[in-house]
């Protein structure tokens, strides 16, 4: 396996703070799903099935 790199950002290190409704125990989610944040969702958050 050979990993390739397009190119290298530098990031400040002062920047926004921001709370993720996914944050904290995956936004309330059920065991097998994830949490995605969603602004179009009323909730601000969907859960979506992971499939394997």
């Amino acid at each position: 396996m050979t990993l390739e790199i397009d190119g290298l950002q530098a990031v400040s290190g002062i920047y926004p703070m921001f709370h993720s409704k996914c944050a904290v125990d995956n936004g309330g989610c059920r065991n097998g799903t994830i949490c995605l944040l969603s602004p179009r969702d009323r909730s601000g958050r969907i859960c979506k099935q992971i499939v394997t």
